[in-house]
């Protein structure tokens, strides 16, 4: 029942290049990833396929399908309908002096031997339409047990690749495993090797886990794992063990978007922190339309953390001028964001003090609510006048969009109302004063 089950969540299009292999006379197998998911129910979207076939073989018998993307450690990737797969002759590696890649591999025949080489035991499971499931490491009853447990030595496989404590890590939080005590001690002892690894494998790995489900389990590793796996964090002023401690609930708590946020929050709050906060932004690399909303979403929390820090009581107007001012401009989005992020917190978070307890804080929620649901806010294009009305006064193009920002600003902070004689007005008396200043 389970390999039937199996059979039928696997891509007919992997099955098929598996298959022609199989008719040239070269045993081949998936591997890895697309079984491990394919047993949790998760249709695989990435297939590799182990086989006997050495490179050259491939490449003759796919053709134009075929493309050699990886000729040293005997991969080739082939195109079948749409579908990229990995396809790797079976090997056994050398030793690994950059504790990253092996300096050689040996290509060889035997599944078993090349199983024996991979990371984790959920990771060395194949299958075959011939052979059914390959499962020697027990893999399988791992992945019942929600455990995650290294193949074979498991400092052995650590020191071979110092990325694979990482990848642990990540497995952990998407897959909800628990190390198993050897391969939790190995983690833990050669967690010094990440410093091998270049931050931007770093930083890939760190992004699989932050949006993860499970990645409370993570996090809730040895922060020596991660002061090497993130190591700017580690080296801002004033971030030591005990900050990671009071990272760890917000983050947690947080939706994964806002768990980006919530590893920034540290380095808030003073002269030069809003710039190491926006550092390590730039270290996690991530796609350019997340940076730039977790960028805007850190000017809004940097604007209510101003607000609120350390006060007792804040009036209703400066909670609505507050508001207004994040949603007339583009940080309006992630506002909420924000406000959901320093929710997470504790009243006595020592890293973004918020008063005397969380009262202030959720009478700003409630205002920034009240706000966006009301519409009790003006943008520029709200504005009563507009650039050709500047145009008609006679004001140069150059000062328009300036003067148009700072007459929302009188608008928003109800120096002058929203109506286009009183805006022409304001805006005759400070173009008439720039032009005497100048």
């Amino acid at each position: 029942m389970l390999e039937t089950e199996l059979a039928g969540l696997m891509d007919p299009r992997a099955v098929a290049v598996l298959e022609k292999l199989e008719q040239a006379g070269r045993r081949a197998w998936i591997v890895g990833g697309a079984p491990r998911d394919a047993l949790l129910g998760i249709h695989p979207l990435d297939y590799d396929i182990a086989t006997a076939a050495l490179p050259g073989e491939g490449l003759a018998l796919f053709g134009r399908q075929a493309h050699a993307s990886g000729l040293a450690h005997g991969t080739i990737t082939v195109v079948e309908e749409g579908l990229a797969c990995e396809v790797t002759t079976l090997r056994m590696d050398g030793s690994y002096s950059d504790h990253r890649r092996p300096d050689a591999v040996r290509f060889v025949d035997d599944i078993m031997a090349d199983l024996a080489r991979r990371d984790f035991t959920v990771n060395a499971i194949c299958w075959s339409p011939r052979d059914g499931l390959v499962d020697p490491w027990s893999g399988i009853c791992d992945l019942a047990a929600g455990r995650l447990r290294a193949v074979g030595d498991a400092r052995l496989r650590f020191g071979e690749d110092a990325l694979r404590i990482l990848r642990g890590l990540r497995f952990m939080a998407r897959f909800g495993l628990e190390p198993e005590a050897a391969t939790a001690r190995a983690m833990l002892e050669q967690a010094d090797l990440l410093d091998m690894v270049a931050r931007e494998r770093l930083a890939v790995e760190r992004r699989g886990i932050l949006t993860a489900p499970w990645r409370s389990l993570a996090w809730a590793a040895p922060a020596v794992i991660w002061r090497h796996a993130w190591p700017l964090l580690w080296e801002m002023p004033g971030v030591t063990e005990a900050t990671w401690s009071h990272l760890l609930p917000a983050a947690v708590a947080a939706e994964p978007e806002s768990s980006h946020l919530a590893l920034l929050r540290s380095c808030l709050g003073g002269p030069g922190q809003r710039e190491a906060a926006e550092a390590l932004l730039r270290d996690q690399q991530l796609p350019r339309a997340l940076r730039r909303r977790l960028h805007e979403a850190l000017g809004a929390l940097s604007h209510w953390s101003a607000l609120l820090a350390g006060k007792r009581s804040v009036s209703d107007a400066e909670l609505r001028l507050a508001a207004r001012e994040l949603h007339a401009t583009k940080m309006s989005p992630v506002s909420q964001l924000a406000l959901g992020l320093l929710q997470c917190l504790e009243a006595d978070d020592p890293w973004l003090p918020l008063g005397e307890g969380t009262g202030l804080l959720e009478q700003a929620v409630a205002e920034d609510h009240r706000v966006l649901r009301e519409g009790d806010f003006v943008r520029l294009q709200d504005l009563a006048i507009d650039g050709h009305d500047l145009e008609y006064l006679g004001i140069g193009a150059a000062r328009r969009s300036p003067l148009l920002h700072r007459l929302l600003a009188a608008v928003i902070h109800e120096r002058v109302a929203n109506a286009r004689t009183p805006l022409l007005e304001l805006a005759r008396c400070l173009d008439a004063a720039d032009r005497g200043r100048v």
